[in-house]
């Protein structure tokens, strides 16, 4: 169990929360002219779960939030039990009520690896989560209906293969994303040997199509090569406009010299150990036909560019005209490439421009995650050298990345873990913030500022045994509590 500490939090508290933690008293008298009397009503204390971090965290378009949560300690949720050392899949529509989804008791190595609402969640109910089970060689993807809801049986999805008579298995999914048609659900994978897609009418004949990315790189990328390698992609997503554009985005690990890109453009500087971010425009199997893809590495080509990273569409984003993404990139070790970045990519040949900008030139923090709203953009870090248990930071930048600050009160939770970031546009909690984070007083936090402050909410890694003080703002139903 992880250390418990003193600590100040301000907690947003709503008449709806029903007493789970009474606070016993006589009614006291309120301060102003005339005098009156406070009627003490029961308040819910956040949500505490010691030996809990919480990790990816997504958002349905009804307004429901998913996170999962790693539990090293055995605990009763409601009426269930959560073995110690699993994986589990939570999901609120506020953020501060959350509910146990079908998605539980997972061992240790099955950690969680995506989560996806399907794009038409409002009606059909359904997430995807992938869950890690590379070491059987083969990808586990559910399909979770009735809103996950506990009790609810999930079906596993087909396995994910490429390459010369679909030999090449893909072993881990890094990342989902899904577009709605208007009458089927599409599914997009970012897998350790490719990109594919599948349409989920859960026909018989439905399978997953390889996007064939490791075709286009040639080379020893090539899943029709002895022996068949292909590509890792990390990141793989649906344009912002692709009900007009049809174009695909990755983020991929530029492991290997390519020497079929180098030749189309050469301009690139391929086999650096860097992040290879290309587009699929539709009408050709090959990548990077319209728009030019953009290769970042660290500087030198010494270090390997790590997993966690994340690609968002700024607000302006056009596939046609103006092809402008931000990126959270970073490197094995601590370097200079380790930052956000503004990624403006040229077409059809056409150098764009690659904007680092510099967010914490001092420390050189790690970066796993963001969010852009408008001109707001909100990062989360993850540093895997911090050198000691430093905390969790996040930073935000409110003119498109011009400058930049970190959070005046960051999310508890350390460095070390990831701390993914969330722009509520759906539901009660649009245009909220969330972060969930891992480590010691780990939690999921909400930011009501664009990620200046953030505040404790729920899954909490600690044990309240004593309140000490608590004081109320009448202006804004905030409670100042001080507890241990």
């Amino acid at each position: 169990m992880k250390n418990k500490i003193l600590k100040i939090m301000g907690i947003v508290m709503t008449i709806a929360m029903l007493a789970s933690f009474m606070v016993v008293g006589s009614p006291v008298s309120a301060a102003g002219n005339p005098a009156s009397v406070n009627d003490w009503q029961g308040v819910v204390l956040p949500n505490t779960i010691p030996g809990s971090d919480v990790e990816l965290i997504e958002q349905a378009n009804d307004g429901t939030i998913f996170i999962s949560v790693f539990l090293d300690d055995a605990v009763t949720y409601g009426t269930v039990n959560l073995t110690a050392d699993t994986w589990a899949m939570f999901k609120s529509t506020d953020g501060y009520t959350w509910t146990l989804t079908n998605v539980y008791n997972l061992p240790l190595a099955q950690r969680i690896t995506a989560i996806c609402p399907s794009a038409n969640y409002t009606v059909d109910k359904t997430v995807y989560v992938a869950v890690n089970t590379s070491a059987s060689s083969f990808t586990t993807l559910y399909r979770c209906t009735n809103a996950a809801t506990i009790g609810t049986p999930y079906s596993e999805m087909g396995q994910i293969s490429g390459g010369l008579g679909a030999t090449l298995r893909a072993t881990i999914v890094y990342d989902l994303d899904s577009y709605y048609d208007g009458a089927d659900v599409w599914l997009l994978a970012a897998t350790d040997v490719d990109t594919f897609i599948i349409k989920d009418d859960r026909a018989p004949t439905t399978v997953w199509t390889d996007l064939q990315l490791s075709e286009t790189l040639g080379g020893e990328y090539s899943d029709y090569a002895s022996p068949a390698v292909g590509v890792s992609v990390y990141k793989a997503m649906f344009a912002a406009d692709y009900n007009i554009s049809g174009v695909i985005w990755a983020v991929y690990y530029d492991k290997y010299l390519s020497t079929a890109l180098d030749d189309r453009f050469p301009t690139l500087t391929g086999n650096t150990d860097g992040y290879g971010i290309i587009a699929r425009s539709p009408g050709s199997t090959l990548w990077g036909t319209v728009i030019t893809p953009v290769i970042v590495r660290d500087g030198i080509g010494a270090t390997v560019a790590n997993v966690n990273c994340d690609l968002e569409f700024a607000a302006s984003y056009s596939s046609v005209s103006a092809p402008e993404l931000y990126a959270a990139l970073s490197f094995a070790g601590n370097n200079a490439s380790d930052d956000l970045y503004r990624i403006e990519c040229g077409l059809y040949g056409a150098v764009g421009n690659v904007t680092q900008f510099d967010v914490d030139p001092t420390d050189r923090v790690d970066f796993c995650s963001l969010e852009v709203k408008g001109n707001v953009i909100i990062a989360g870090t993850q540093d895997t050298n911090p050198g000691g248990p430093a905390p969790a930071e996040i930073w935000y930048s409110t003119n498109n990345g011009t400058s930049w600050s970190m959070a005046a009160k960051n999310p508890t939770g350390l460095l070390l873990n990831t701390a993914n970031v969330l722009i509520s546009k759906y539901g009660s909690t649009t245009g909220l913030a969330f972060a969930a984070t891992g480590g010691t007083q780990s939690a999921v936090s909400i930011s009501e500022d664009d990620g200046n402050t953030w505040t404790q909410t729920a899954f909490i890694d600690d044990v309240i045994t004593t309140v000490d003080d608590i004081a109320f703002n009448p202006t804004n139903k905030a409670a100042e509590i001080g507890w241990r």
